[in-house]
């Protein structure tokens, strides 16, 4: 994959702990950062993904009650105290 450089400013402490980590996995402070970069957008897209579908069921009325939801997890609930 075709790589691009790009310059970051990280706070003192952040730095200092990006260096600890590159030396004690005797990796690159740019292999890492670009693993931080590349799990946090997943995480970020999947989440905006996530929002995109609710709003999605949201405007075509597909909804449940706070009653109804609240019955459940308190059924849940109930169920585990029992065991």
């Amino acid at each position: 994959m075709k790589s691009a450089s790009v310059t970051v400013k990280l706070p003192e402490p952040v730095k200092t702990r990006l260096d600890r980590l590159a030396k004690a996995t005797h990796r690159s402070r740019s292999s890492l950062v670009s693993a931080a970069v590349e799990e946090m957008l997943s995480v970020e897209e999947w989440q905006i993904q996530g929002i995109r579908e609710a709003l999605h069921e949201a405007d075509s009325g597909n909804l449940i009650a706070h009653e109804e939801i609240k019955l459940e997890w308190e059924t849940r609930r109930a169920r585990q105290v029992d065991k």
